[in-house]
């Protein structure tokens, strides 16, 4: 059986990251986009969840806020969410710790979405570092 496809995706190259999002927002999906292209530390990855996903004011500024809030976003029953995060390389190389926490996050949304009969799909768009 081939392996499952991973639940946050790298997208290098941002002009095919912007036709694909083009592409399925047409299609009903719904498009956030998570940019941390000024803040790449744990308090500016959450700060930009809170603001580009609209995020309620009681958000916490921790993982398991972030987990919570994640799971209450409106995932359009035709279609999906695309989230795509725009400025992740930084975060990945000087704070691979918190880096590792927050695709672990965004990968149970993916999963739970899907265990709900919900399609997700998280995007790492642009430049970073290669996996380990």
């Amino acid at each position: 059986m081939p392996d499952a496809p991973p639940p946050v995706h790298r997208w290098p190259d941002p002009a095919w990251a912007a036709e694909y999002a083009r592409q399925v927002r047409d299609s009903g999906w719904r498009v956030q986009d998570v940019d941390t292209e000024l803040r790449w530390d744990k308090r500016g990855f959450l700060a930009a969840c809170r603001r580009d996903l609209g995020f309620p004011d009681w958000f916490g500024m921790n993982w398991d806020a972030l987990a919570d809030c994640l799971s209450d976003l409106e995932v359009p029953p035709e279609g999906g969410l695309l989230v795509r995060w725009r400025g992740w390389g930084p975060m990945a190389r000087m704070y691979p710790d918190d880096f590792a926490v927050a695709t672990d996050v965004l990968a149970g949304f993916v999963t739970d979405a899907e265990a709900r009969g919900r399609t997700v799909l998280v995007a790492l768009v642009g430049p970073g570092p290669d996996p380990a």
